[in-house]
């Protein structure tokens, strides 16, 4: 069985997911299986990934109906069989081709933590040009300290241990910040931590930025800040940074 199983999830993802797999590939760590989930996309998508699947046995393509990305993740771990449980989406990018080697690593060395991921990110536009670099704490204690206030881990960035994640139960049904709200349970199961040469690039999209959508996350935060106030520190100071985050994309709805 591979050590690592990497969940893709995709949606009508054809114009970027060759680039997400192609990074997959390139990784120096070869123990690992891509579970490629198919959201019911009415492109070429599924067609792509079958191709891949052809030329490397590491790959498998899963479908389903049109369900949500958070569905088509469950569903991926649920088939995986590695013992650690790598994310990446569909027009995300694994930059260094050493980060599945350096992440786990780390977890060989260090057992009491059962999420990691990177320290530095890059902001990249459609195009693939970069708009900036974004980074966030690396130490279990940083982490905490920041974790009402921000999401501290990029999906695309994140590898975790299965029997945390079946400990707490899974990802839940939420449609927006699902991930956030699964780092926020993981950490009361064991340490986080994001490491320096795991770095990934984040692709910002036009499509997935409007307004209702930048509403409903804002909801979604500031309930999981007040769900989570007896679990991590400087709740009063996050809950008014999530307060003013309203107004802010109310006049910025651009």
């Amino acid at each position: 069985m591979p050590s690592v199983s990497i969940i893709l999830p995709t949606y009508n993802g054809s114009r970027f997911i060759t680039q997400a797999i192609d990074s997959v590939q390139k990784q120096t760590f070869p123990d690992w299986e891509l579970i490629v989930i198919d959201d019911g996309s009415t492109d070429d998508t599924a067609h792509i990934i079958q191709t891949y699947a052809q030329n490397d046995p590491r790959i498998t393509l899963m479908r389903q109906a049109n369900a949500g990305q958070g569905a088509a993740r469950k569903n991926g771990i649920t088939r995986a069989q590695g013992a650690y449980i790598a994310l990446i989406d569909d027009d995300d990018v694994w930059q260094n081709p050493l980060k599945l080697e350096n992440q786990m690593a780390f977890f060989f060395k260090h057992s009491d933590h059962v999420l990691v991921g990177s320290a530095k990110t890059e902001l990249i536009n459609e195009a693939g040009e970069n708009i900036t670099w974004y980074k966030n704490p690396q130490s279990d204690e940083n982490i905490r300290n920041h974790m009402l206030l921000k999401n501290c881990f990029i999906t695309s960035s994140a590898i975790f241990s299965k029997t945390a994640y079946e400990a707490i139960g899974g990802f839940s049904n939420m449609r927006l910040s699902e991930d956030y709200e699964l780092w926020l349970r993981m950490g009361k199961e064991g340490k986080l931590a994001n490491i320096e040469h795991a770095d990934v690039a984040y692709r910002i999209r036009h499509s997935s930025s409007s307004a209702s959508r930048r509403l409903k996350l804002c909801a979604n935060t500031l309930s999981l800040i007040i769900q989570h106030k007896n679990d991590y520190p400087h709740f009063l100071r996050a809950y008014i940074k999530g307060l003013l985050r309203f107004p802010y994309y109310l006049i910025n709805k651009s």
